[in-house]
């Protein structure tokens, strides 16, 4: 179970690995603020960020100094990725909102309060990476929900949007389906987190059981989603295309 469960969750990694580089350069050289955003937040989180953790909550026969350097350095990078995800989401699809961004703000100081909190309070990371759950940190977990699951509500209801616009002939087929993609990718990793946050809370094995394996079923979901909205193959365009020319055939 615990090979299954690295095969499902590297799936997700190597796809944030690959798009997240190529988004963040593109941001890079276009002077796109979004692209920088999305970018390394994949990275942060996805690379980083919780990999790093697993490692030190799960490599028992590291040094307690170790592993609690690496759970300070993860969550260091889990809360940065969290404060860039929500606003990318922000910025895209509510920056004029002004409890968009007042949520934002609000978010960002509640994450890194609790990882300030976790670093100068108690036994900090070191108690942490033995055993969880203990300190500030444990409330970032619902923190770090919060980017994914705004971020497939909003690109869902934005790809209903665009589909009404789409039967009007005022848009792109390939576009429409890349917010359904990244809606999907989103909702996915959501579900995905939550699951877990549900068993943490019951008391529930997740290292190398059943229940772990079932918890990163959609993770390989997100990353295919996430793939097809940023590095859809050609074939893929095409068949978007082809299906969309099918059904305004069929309407006229």
């Amino acid at each position: 179970m615990q090979q299954l469960g690295a095969v499902l969750g590297g799936s997700y990694v190597l796809a944030s690995l690959v798009i997240g580089l190529r988004l963040l350069a593109l941001g890079l050289r276009t002077r796109d603020a979004a692209g920088r955003l999305i970018g390394s937040g994949l990275l942060l989180l996805s690379v980083v960020g919780y990999p790093m953790m697993a490692v030190s909550r799960n490599a028992v026969k590291l040094p307690d100094d170790t592993r609690a350097w690496l759970a300070c350095c993860a969550a260091a990078a889990l809360t940065m990725g969290t404060i860039l995800m929500a606003r990318f989401v922000q910025k895209v699809f509510r920056d004029d909102s002004a409890w968009a961004f007042h949520g934002l703000c609000a978010l960002s100081l509640a994450m890194l309060a609790m990882f300030l909190g976790q670093t100068v309070l108690g036994r900090g990371w070191a108690a942490w990476a033995a055993s969880g759950d203990v300190g500030t940190w444990s409330g970032a977990r619902v923190g770090l929900l919060v980017p994914p699951a705004w971020g497939a509500i909003e690109s869902l209801r934005y790809h209903a949007l665009m589909k009404r616009r789409l039967e009007l002939g005022l848009t792109d087929p390939v576009a429409v389906d890349r917010f359904r993609l990244f809606g999907v990718s989103m909702a996915a990793g959501s579900l995905s987190a939550l699951a877990t946050i549900v068993c943490q809370l019951l008391g529930l094995e997740i290292l190398g059981t059943a229940v772990g394996a079932l918890i990163l079923l959609p993770v390989p979901l997100a990353a295919i989603a996430l793939w097809l909205a940023f590095l859809p193959p050609r074939a893929y365009l095409e068949r978007v295309a082809a299906a969309h020319a099918r059904r305004a055939g069929a309407a006229a």
